[in-house]
């Protein structure tokens, strides 16, 4: 899960307390990443503003999200796919058999890092891993995405937690061709549609291009049509200026040339055509064509309502995060020049 912060832009510094650490031992952080580091009394009050601009657009607002705008939302990234079709994925490295502490085959190896708080969930959207807990020694449970209430109660958090709804990830991949890929994830749109309106939350689709052909945009096109249009009109589903929000990640991507200007114009034209507000999520230096992003696609990214620049892996501390002040800054006045909407992830 990844967490999107659409409200004002502000370039923020870091104080001399430390926000990330490379090393830890004994509780304590022995090998800070930001050391060195303080706050100009111009920094400190950016970064006061915008924990406000956080606080009080989730926490006090109230329990019905306002899904009529994009501003001033916190979203998640939410995949869904945790458990899917019946089996392992993206609890272990293959997908296909439980987590255990003893198999020697690294494919059955868990693919995560720490294991959610299982306590609310369903008993029956529990499988049992290999693994046991240290002290009562019992049985580690994981979740299966789809199974009833796992959605529910990931909304019913973000009521909870003061967090606005989720940018519903649909990859591309799955959902081209019927079977497990496409019923697992249309039973989580379902899910989500439900989940948003019992909890007052709001969502809207972002399409992932990842591993697509170069026939992604009439994959798209089709899948829109057939499983996620009528969605659209639901009364949580998020808008912009009156327009249903579709986003799209991929489009510029170094990896993800399959795109090509051309098919990437017509898409975005296209949905635009039909009276939706499009968002461009992919390179972090999609304004410079450098580095993440393909040369050449400085006209698709003029053609989105808004531009999401992807983060993930961009940088690790507060520090390399510093050293993008100058690009943020320079995104964000070409965006505002243009009328265009930009999101930080």
């Amino acid at each position: 899960m990844w967490i999107l912060i659409a409200t004002q832009l502000l370039i923020v510094g870091v104080d001399a307390s430390r926000f990330w650490c490379h090393k830890f031992e004994d509780g304590q952080c022995i090998a800070p990443g930001d050391a060195g580091l303080t706050l100009t009394t111009e920094d400190k009050a950016k970064m006061s503003a915008f924990v406000k601009a956080v606080l009080s657009s989730s926490w006090q607002r109230p329990q019905v999200v306002n899904s009529s705008t994009i501003r001033n939302k916190v979203l998640a990234g939410y995949q869904g796919w945790a458990g899917a079709r019946g089996t392992w994925d993206h609890w272990t490295n293959d997908g296909q058999m439980a987590p255990s502490a003893t198999d020697p085959d690294v494919n059955h190896w868990e693919h995560f890092e720490m294991i959610p708080q299982m306590g609310e969930y369903p008993l029956g959207a529990l499988q049992a891993t290999g693994f046991k807990y240290h002290g009562n020694g019992s049985v580690v449970n994981v979740y299966a995405n789809a199974a009833e209430g796992v959605v529910d109660l990931h909304f019913q958090w973000m009521k909870d937690y003061g967090m606005d709804g989720v940018l519903l990830q649909r990859f591309i991949s799955d959902v081209i061709n019927p079977g497990k890929g496409l019923d697992h994830f249309n039973t989580i749109l379902a899910q989500a549609d439900a989940a948003a309106a019992k909890h007052g939350r709001t969502y809207a689709i972002m399409y992932d291009m990842s591993g697509a052909a170069s026939t992604w945009d009439t994959d798209i096109d089709a899948d829109f049509v057939s499983h996620v249009k009528n969605y659209t009109s639901s009364e949580r589903y998020l808008k912009e200026k009156g327009r249903p929000v579709v986003c799209i990640f991929g489009l510029g991507l170094v990896d993800h040339a399959q795109a090509t200007v051309d098919s990437s114009l017509r898409f975005i034209r296209s949905m635009q055509a039909n009276g939706f507000y499009v968002i461009g999520s992919g390179p972090y230096y999609w304004r410079e064509g450098t580095h993440d992003a393909l040369p050449g696609y400085s006209g698709v990214f003029t053609a989105f309502d808004a531009i999401m620049p992807w983060s993930v892996g961009r940088y690790s501390s507060a520090l390399d995060f510093s050293r993008l002040g100058p690009l943020v800054e320079a995104d964000a006045a070409l965006t505002q020049s243009r009328g265009q909407g930009l999101m930080r992830t």
